[in-house]
């Protein structure tokens, strides 16, 4: 994924314009059965081209919806060590982007 992607989710740099405060609230409180506003719309668009090669190759996940990360487990199993876990999750919170888009 581009870097600081998408754009609502981060405060805004020195050098960048502001971008509306409460975007990234409004998209993730919207109905399944609610379409996006115009201003929603044009700025999903936006952040979907600039995302766009990513989106392609997380699409592929779609079709491995088995797969799994090879865990070490420790004697105790407390301590455990599951690294991936953060990716996959910060993956998923990007891809519900790209259904409230699709």
């Amino acid at each position: 994924m581009p870097s600081r992607w998408p754009a609502w989710d981060f405060p805004p740099s020195d050098d960048e314009p502001e971008s509306e405060p409460r975007l990234g609230d409004s998209l993730r409180e919207l109905k399944p059965n609610e379409a996006l506003t115009p201003r929603e719309r044009s700025a999903m668009r936006g952040e979907m081209e600039r995302a766009a090669a990513a989106i392609q190759e997380a699409r592929k996940l779609a079709d491995r919806p088995r797969g799994r990360f090879q865990i070490a487990y420790s004697r105790d199993y407390i301590s455990t060590l599951m690294p991936n876990i953060r990716w996959c999750r910060a993956i998923i919170a990007k891809c519900r982007n790209i259904g409230v888009f699709a």
